[in-house]
């Protein structure tokens, strides 16, 4: 848990500010049931990785969503 907000109220700022819309938001998470992770995205988030997660895993997830392959990546995380 991150101290003074959250990842879901720094996807709100970053999502509502114009200056940083469009940057691809990763979530990294241990809240993985199916209703935050359909708040996540109808708040504009790209993708999530649940914890724990290696850094193999991580390093895969955004190498594929940064190639534009998202298609690939929960087969293969």
């Amino acid at each position: 848990m991150m101290p003074k907000m959250d990842g879901l109220e720094v996807l709100n700022r970053l999502k509502g500010n114009p200056s940083t819309s469009s940057i691809p938001v990763i979530l990294l998470t241990e809240k993985v049931d199916d209703e935050n992770v359909m708040v996540w995205y109808k708040r504009s988030a790209d993708f999530y990785i649940p914890k724990p997660f290696t850094s193999t895993q991580l390093m895969t997830g955004i190498n594929l969503f940064l190639s534009g392959d998202q298609g690939q990546l929960v087969g293969s995380l």
